[in-house]
């Protein structure tokens, strides 16, 4: 009797314990470039994307190599990078996590250098619940992209409202004399989640 008690007290105990929520892919290499000649890759979305909790692209959203585009620069994490042109979102999906708990997004971002006279894109990177509620990543307005060629760490704290949220990372640029949007890219890699109370983020 007393095993089944205490059996009963671990089932009880471990259902109140909430899973940490894990980002995959957060470096954006489980897409094999290689066999692409350009070397990137728009809308990079496959079927499973969504059922498999990966990223999403906009038609001029995806992913590339360090070396997809002229002038280009070494992966802060592996070989590819998120790609952002024009106006255009990369999305992800993410479970497990407890509401009222604060948590904190790191990533990498960094501008095209080909592009750096029509100026940076504006990224703005939000969490938003199922029932529509959005978070801007840090707190407050989206900001604009200009270091070029070269990383910069980025990070925010949100509370969670609910258990899953989808993080968006969505890119806005000028409008050329035409009205039509500036062909401005911005890159992204190495993004990463943890709750605020604990240590290393996960990737």
């Amino acid at each position: 009797m007393k095993l089944v008690q205490v059996c009963l007290m671990v089932v009880v105990a471990s259902a109140s314990v909430w899973a940490e929520p894990v980002l995959y892919n957060g470096g954006f290499e489980k897409l094999d470039l290689n066999g692409i000649p350009s070397k990137f890759k728009y809308h990079a979305n496959d079927e499973d994307s969504a059922r498999n909790r990966d990223w999403t692209y906009t038609p001029l959203a995806g992913v590339t190599r360090f070396d997809g585009f002229p002038g280009g620069f070494a992966a802060q994490d592996g070989v590819n990078m998120g790609l952002l042109q024009q106006e255009s979102e990369i999305a992800v999906t993410i479970e497990d996590f407890e509401p009222g708990k604060e948590y904190e997004v790191t990533w990498y971002e960094a501008g095209r250098k080909f592009n750096e006279s029509r100026g940076g894109g504006t990224l703005a990177v939000v969490m938003a619940d199922a029932n529509g509620l959005e978070n801007l990543v840090p707190l407050g307005a989206a900001h604009v992209v200009s270091n070029f060629n070269q990383w910069e760490r980025k990070s925010g704290r949100f509370t969670a409202t609910a258990p899953v949220h989808r993080l968006r990372f969505s890119h806005l640029v000028g409008k050329d004399g035409q009205g039509q949007p500036l062909d401005v890219t911005t890159f992204i890699d190495h993004v990463s989640i943890r709750a605020v109370s604990d240590g290393a983020p996960s990737n």
